[in-house]
Formats: structure tokens, sequence, C-alpha cells
């Protein structure tokens, strides 16, 4: 059965058992999909791991981040390189490239603003626009938006008497016998009744009642195109999807070229045969040139144990491309568990938390109505659960880290020598970059060098291109935002004054790569209120530190000095005066290396689940457009009136098309 599109979820998916958007709950393997969606959410409630582990993505860029506080799941910190050294800095012996200018100058310099308006376009859905877009790339004169589309799904023509006599009667009265085609049709009409929570609660807690709503076969996704030079009239464009692909998880234009990425594990697939990703071309949207990446497979897997190929975030020039391929080994905690567990977990709508590593899996549930501690937590060894040692050592060897694979048009892709960590790429008319707690540079996407962030940067946040290089944002250690010009190899960076707040955490999004794209739009989470801080006490000291930033903060109680501050998780900092390991946080004297104080997991925990109870750090960000052709004049909107739901842009010359919510917008940037 085909999933939902994400970005389309309807009512009655998201009420049916508390799953994610767009996740069919009447499939086992999908359903767990969405209780894990669940699983974040309870267990940010329960451990503080979640909110210090934002703390720890704020410090690393785009690193994976898994963050526990005690249990017996993985412990500290698990980035995406677990196997590379703490301190990620360039030894003496590694060759990094010496910048013109390492570091930004001392004052930003100024740039001129261009008073553009936006030229409405056709409202989503009329005059032949698209009602959202998945990807919008550069091509011909114009801008190619694609989406896919998924079919609705089907209710059956009748129930079984059996799953009929688990509903309250007047859920059979209201239906008289008749169902509706569709479950979205459903959906409405219970939710006008009065009668959706009714019905969710009896699929959420009967799986045959789930198995039989949602067992109708569904028809494959189709591929929706279309085309537009101003945004106001659209027509539809054919295009072939390339051999093999159900679901493109990248698409990117370049040099009259649309290309695309995609592994053999789309929406409706399942999970991964083998690890086979492939890179298409066309220039015709019809016939593809495809090269494969193939990894080597970790051998056959019990049921239960999955093996995951994502590929992520393609960027390319005129000579080729490079992208970032994750593979990784998980569990299936929900179908390999016993019977009697899961019935126990199915009859609890809280969701439940999991942790895997070479040892088993550990479970918690029961976490109650407003969350906090779990009732029950229960750990299985891998041997209980019939998985054997050589399976189970998966768990320990991998690393998390992404493969870089780059290769010319015409060539055979290869593992790229590059950075050990993930982080946002983009490409430019002389090569590739790649931000961690570094900049990286490659000419070819294989061999890479290593340069320095602009002054202050901690890391990168998005950018986009500009003549002769690019735009970066960035923010510092304490989430100030910064934007700089850089040239085309990531160097030689200039401060830039733009009319933007800088006294929040500034993030780039959309597009999520930045090949030949001149703006972004930027998410302004504006900065936290002493409110919005977890604060905690233990032997005379105070622990401080705000959500969703990376600046811990130790008081002594009784003289107000502060003893300790500063990101433990910056690359290098293993002795720091603040270390975070699985019994809390714990401060030494930085003179002597004593250990002041601990504030343990039980402390930290408390003081997490009593900030969820209330309504600070809520995510409200304020929405910007910024642009520019030479980087040194630039359209910046504040666009957060205007933004309502899907939001993502192009550009094409001196044209770019903008997505806000239900309508399109075209700027003129000359």
């Amino acid at each position: 059965m085909a999933e939902r599109d994400e970005s389309q979820p309807d009512e009655m998916q998201l009420s049916l058992g508390g799953v994610a958007a767009g996740i069919d709950v009447g499939e086992l393997e999908q359903a767990r999909a969405g209780v894990d969606d669940v699983i974040g959410r309870r267990r940010s409630r329960k451990r503080v791991g979640a909110l210090v582990g934002a703390a720890a993505v704020v410090a690393v860029a785009a690193t994976t981040v898994v963050l526990s506080f005690g249990g017996d799941g993985p412990d500290t910190l698990v980035t995406s390189d677990d196997t590379a050294p703490a301190n990620t800095t360039p030894d003496e012996t590694e060759e990094v490239p010496e910048p013109t200018l390492a570091l930004a100058v001392a004052a930003a310099q100024p740039v001129e603003l261009i008073d553009v308006t936006a030229r409405p376009g056709a409202a989503a859905g009329t005059n032949g626009a698209p009602e959202f877009g998945e990807w919008i790339v550069p091509w011909e004169d114009g801008f190619l938006v694609g989406s896919t589309a998924f079919p609705p799904q089907l209710l059956p023509d009748e129930l079984p008497e059996d799953v009929r006599a688990l509903f309250p009667q007047e859920v059979i009265d209201f239906f008289d016998g008749e169902l509706p085609d569709t479950i979205a049709e459903a959906t409405e009409q219970l939710a006008e009744a009065g009668l959706l929570e009714a019905v969710s609660d009896v699929i959420q807690k009967n799986q045959a009642a789930s198995d039989a709503i949602y067992g109708v076969p569904t028809d494959p996704p189709t591929l929706d195109v279309r085309f537009t030079v101003d945004g106001v009239t659209w027509e539809p464009r054919e295009m072939v999807l390339p051999p093999g692909a159900s679901y493109l998880s990248s698409v990117t234009a370049v040099d009259g070229r649309l290309a695309a990425v995609f592994g053999n594990d789309g929406p409706v697939s399942g999970p991964t045969v083998d690890g086979t990703v492939t890179v298409a071309n066309t220039s015709d949207l019809t016939n593809w040139a495809t090269q494969e990446i193939v990894l080597p497979s970790p051998g056959e897997l019990p049921n239960g144990i999955n093996w995951n190929v994502s590929p992520q975030g393609l960027v390319a020039n005129a000579d080729g491309w490079v992208v970032q391929v994750y593979d990784s080994i998980d569990a299936d905690p929900y179908s390999l568990l016993p019977a009697e567990v899961q019935a126990e977990i199915e009859s609890d709508d809280s969701g439940f938390g999991v942790e895997s590593d070479d040892r088993g899996i550990t479970i918690e549930y029961g976490f109650g109505p407003l969350g906090g501690n779990p009732s029950e937590t229960r750990t299985f060894t891998w041997d209980e659960l019939g998985v054997s040692p050589e399976v189970a050592a998966l768990f320990d060897q991998q690393g998390f880290e992404p493969t870089l694979w780059a290769s010319t048009w015409d060539g055979v892709p290869v593992a790229a020598d590059g950075p050990a960590m993930g982080g946002p790429m983009a490409a430019t008319a002389s090569g590739f970059l790649m931000w961690t707690d570094q900049s990286w540079f490659s000419p070819d996407g294989v061999t890479w060098e290593a340069g320095p962030l602009p002054d202050d940067a901690i890391w990168m946040t998005g950018s986009f291109n500009v003549e002769g290089g690019l735009v970066v944002m960035s923010s510092t250690d304490s989430g100030s935002a910064l934007v700089h010009r850089v040239d085309e190899r990531g160097q030689n960076a200039v401060l830039l004054d733009l009319p933007v707040p800088t006294d929040g955490s500034l993030s780039g999004g959309g597009p999520p790569t930045s090949s030949y794209t001149s703006g972004i739009l930027l998410f302004l989470q504006p900065a936290f209120t002493p409110e919005q801080q977890i604060t905690v006490e233990a032997d005379g000291y105070r622990l401080a530190f705000p959500q969703q930033t990376s600046i811990f903060e130790v008081v002594d109680v009784a003289t107000g000095e502060v003893i300790a501050s500063g990101n433990p998780f910056l690359p290098g900092n293993e002795d720091s005066a603040i270390q975070v390991d699985e019994n809390g946080v714990t401060i030494t004297d930085e003179a002597t290396g004593d250990v002041l104080v601990v504030f343990p997991n039980e402390l930290l925990e408390a003081a997490q689940n009593e900030s969820m109870q209330g309504d600070g750090g809520e995510y409200d960000p304020d929405f910007w457009l910024i642009a520019s052709l030479d980087g040194e004049r630039f359209l910046v909107e504040d666009i957060a009136d205007m933004t309502e739901g899907p939001t993502s842009l192009a550009t094409n010359g001196i044209r770019l098309l903008l997505q806000s919510g239900t309508d399109w917008m075209v700027f003129d940037l000359a």
C-alpha cells in the first residue's frame, strides 16, 4: 500500500494511533515508523538528552546527534562520526589552505538594498499552478516544479462483521452500512459529526480494525510536473521517471541538465533491498543517463533488523556532482518484541521509547498523558530476541557518518576522500563546498581541503550562489546570526551588514541545496528569554542553559561568581570544565581538575519535565527572503505575513520564483 505524501496529511492519518502524518497505520512496519515519531516527542519529555541534544546539533552543524542520559542505550554523545577523534581540528601534518583573508572584517560591510515588489502569480491550484512543489529548478527560460501525487486512500466497500462490532453503535448507525469511497471523506464526515475521536480510538487499539480500513490496495504515486515563466501562466510538462525510480530523493538543475538521486527504498518499495543508489540526469525530461553507486551489503539480515541506505543533498555544477550517502542498521522493536509486550504498548496511546545497541533493545512505555517518566522499562538482549551475535555486532560497528560520492557526468562514481562529518553542501563553478566545524573545498568532489570558517561562526545554516562566490549564513556559539560573502572556494569571508535581526537563531531553509540558486529563505527563531532557560541547582552550584542553544553557565550560588561557561559539544572540548556523559553534567575546576559538582540525570530530567508543562520555547520563527545576483545588491524581504504552508524558491537569471503557502510570486532581481 502506498504511503501518503507527507506534505498533505489528512486529519484521520494524524488521529489514528497518534502516528505521524503520511504513515499508513494499517501496515506494521509503517506504523512503527509513526511510533518512532511519537518516540521522539515522548523521549523529549522524559530525557533531558533531547534538549541538550539540540545544543549539540548547534555545535556540530548538520551532524546527526543522539544524546542520552542514563539507561542502557548508547553512552553520551553519538555523532555522525563516532570513529573519528574528538578533536577534528586539522593537526600539524594536515595541509590546510591559507585563505587570503582568513577572518571576517572587523566591521560589517554595507550593502545596497534593492526595492523589489513581488509580482503575484497564480494561486495554488488555479490557472494550472501546482498545489505545492517538492522541488523547484530553473529550466529553459522559466522554472520546473515537481511533486509526487498520491491517489486518495480507498476504504473497503464494507467491513467484516467482527470489525463492525468493535465500533460504537452510533458510528455504525451514522454510516448505515455504506462507507464513503475514501478515508479523507470518512474523516471529514466523522469530524463534523463529532465521532472522529471514537473511531480513532478503536482503530488505534485494534489491529484487525486498522488492517480492514487501511487494507485496500491503492494505486502507486505519480509524478506531477508543471512549467512556468512568470508564475502566472502554467502548463503541464511530461516527465518520465528515471529507470528504477519511484521517488526522487533530491533534484537539482544546472547547465541545461536536470539531475536527480534516488535509492531503491522509495515510498512504496519498502526496506532497502541492496545498497544501490542511482544518480540520473536528463536534458529532455525523457531520456536519462544513469550512474550507480553500490554500497557493500552487511549480508542477510533477520526479520526486524533493517539496513537503510539514504542519499541526501545532491549538488552539481557543469562538470559533475557530489552526493552524501548514509547507511545504517536499525531494529524494528515493534516486530521484534514478544507478543505480550506488543499488546501492552498497543493498549497505551502515549507511545514508547526505544534504545538499541550491540547489547540489545531497551523499551520504555507507559508515559501517561503528560509524559514524564515511563511506568515500564524493559531490556531484551539480542539473544532473547533471536538475533545472532554477528548481526548484533553491526550496531556497534556503524559510525553513522555519510560517504561522499562524486563523479563527472560521464564518469564512474567514486567514494570521495572527504570530511568525516556530514554537513551542508554547495556547488560553484570552481568546485564543491561542505561545512562542518571547518570549511571544505574540492575542485572535483573527490579530494577535499580544509580551511577555516568565517570569524565567530561555529556552524553554517545555509548558502546561495552569487557572482564569483556564495553568500553564507552562520551562527555563533551564542546563537546569534551572521551573514558573509565568500569566494568560490568558501574563503576570503566578508561580513555583510544586512538588515535582518541578529539576536536569534538564523537558519536557511529552501532550497535544500544551493546549486546555482541566488536566494534563500531564512527562518529566524527569536532569542530565548530567561523564562525559557533550564535551571538546576546542586551542592551550592547553579547550572543554566537556554533551550535550543549550546551555552552552559555554572554559577556559585553563594558568591554569584560564574565558575564555568561554554559549549561542551564543540570539537576539541574534551578537556572542558563542563562535560556531558551518562552521569549527567560534570563540572571540574579548570586549575586543579577536581570535580566540583555533578548535576545528575534525575535533576536534569525533572527540570526538563517541568519546562515542558509550560509554553516556553514555542517554535515561532520569523521568515525572511534574501536574494542577490552579485553579493553586493540585495533583496531583503520580511515575508512572515505572507508565509503560510510550504515555502520554497528557485532563481533563473534575474527572476526568483517563490512559493509561499498557497501563492506563487515572482521577484525581479536586476
